[in-house]
């Protein structure tokens, strides 16, 4: 096999960290998109339906280009950086609502090590040439 070959296969390749990223963030999308109140209270995010849609075609978007090679740095930056602002709503609610600090406390740890995983391999995903 030809090192050129074996260099596509390898930028074709996805890691399994970042297949989880993906994974995940089509399935956040998509239960935000189809009920944002629950998943809402559940993430402890904003009570506002049209932001959690928003949210949820973001995650959408984000985990379908996790998917495509050609797209995943950028996806995985983006990734990273939904996952701070995500945290910093969250981080909001529960200073606003004392009540929900343990349940907004591993919101927040979650967003926090998928924000770091994110960005941790987008500083490893090798950049496409062109």
């Amino acid at each position: 096999m030809s090192d050129v070959n074996r260099v596509q296969r390898h930028r074709r390749a996805i890691h399994p960290y970042t297949l989880s990223l993906a994974l995940l963030s089509l399935a956040c999308g998509g239960a935000m998109l189809a009920a944002p109140r629950l998943f809402g209270r559940l993430f402890v995010l904003p009570e506002s339906r049209k932001l959690i849609r928003l949210l949820g075609a973001r995650d959408l978007v984000i985990g379908s280009a996790l998917l495509v090679s050609p797209s995943r740095r950028l996806a995985l930056v983006l990734r990273c950086l939904a996952d701070t602002t995500d945290g910093l709503m969250i981080a909001i609610e529960i200073a606003g609502d004392t009540t929900r600090r343990v349940h907004g406390g591993l919101s927040l740890a979650i967003a926090a090590l998928s924000a770091t995983t994110a960005g941790r391999l987008a500083l490893r995903t090798p950049r496409l040439p062109g």
